[in-house]
């Protein structure tokens, strides 16, 4: 497995290809200084299609080259937290403002196909477990973006990541109460930070999880 983080600025977006020679892209920022877009660079490489697309959270950062990307590249698959339904993403958008990334991913949602269930070794070498909270009224469930952010954990042989998208301390403490969530934890040993490296992000049980094992070191990346 090879694992590419790009220089999206404020927002996130990585590359996985699997030894199988698979593509899973988590989250389509771009880089609005350097005009970066995901597609674009993508079909530059030979990349025309992606067996997954993830979405990790529902803000604009996290999706800001989706339509470059539906313009330049196949997506076979569209993975996302699906206890929240188009309606209601668009309902969550309006006290900040609908961006086009986000407009765009409500309207996949709605209109477009998002792809097949794959098999656990469609990827080869790599598997994927999500995670995440469902939408409602607290204590019942999260009516925020970030704590209804997909963790997301990949695995390949030795090595597991987790990317948590924008998680906060309430979501994540509602996440602990899953024994497959906390099973999951134990296994990590490459970090990428929840809500870009944001303090309210830091949830010390998870990290104290992570750090279980007496020999795992666990890389932290913004």
């Amino acid at each position: 497995m090879i694992l590419e983080v790009f220089d999206v600025e404020h927002g996130a977006c990585a590359l996985v290809t699997t030894g199988n020679g698979k593509h899973i892209l988590i989250d389509c920022g771009d880089n609005t200084s350097t005009g970066w877009e995901p597609g674009t660079v993508l079909r530059k490489r030979g990349i025309t299609s992606i067996e997954r697309l993830i979405v990790t959270n529902y803000d604009e950062d996290h999706v800001s080259g989706y339509r470059n990307l539906l313009e330049n590249v196949v997506i076979g698959g569209l993975q996302r937290n699906n206890r929240v339904n188009a309606a209601t993403i668009r309902y969550l958008k309006t006290e900040d403002g609908i961006g086009a990334g986000i407009q765009t991913l409500t309207h996949t949602i709605d209109h477009l196909f998002t792809g097949p269930t794959l098999p656990d070794n469609y990827f080869g070498d790599t598997t994927i477990r999500t995670f995440s909270n469902p939408y409602g009224t607290p204590p019942f469930g999260f009516d925020d973006e970030n704590n209804l952010s997909l963790v997301v954990f990949l695995s390949c042989g030795e090595h597991r990541i987790i990317f948590p998208g924008d998680m906060e301390k309430a979501g994540w403490r509602r996440l602990l109460q899953d024994p497959e969530f906390v099973a999951m934890l134990s296994g990590v040993n490459i970090f990428v930070a929840s809500h870009h490296g944001r303090e309210n992000g830091y949830c010390e049980e998870v990290m104290k999880l992570c750090l279980a094992c007496p020999d795992r070191v666990v890389r932290w990346a913004c």
